[in-house]
């Protein structure tokens, strides 16, 4: 997790990170989770928010 308030300009929609999971078990538990073909990165710790929000939606929560 990137906990920062910031990242360098990022002048594209894109930019490259390595999970701290490697990228192969990352992107298996995405796909074994059913993840689209989208993916969202957030700055900081916000895994919290994200549980009380599926809980109150009632979707599951999973961290991968």
């Amino acid at each position: 997790i990137l906990d920062t308030e910031e990242l360098p300009t990022v002048e594209m929609p894109y930019f490259f990170y390595r999970p701290d999971s490697g990228v192969a078990e990352c992107l298996n538990g995405w796909l074994k989770n059913g993840g689209t073909h989208h993916q969202v990165l957030h700055l900081g710790d916000v895994r919290p928010r994200w549980k009380a929000w599926c809980d109150l939606a009632g979707i599951d929560y999973v961290e991968v």
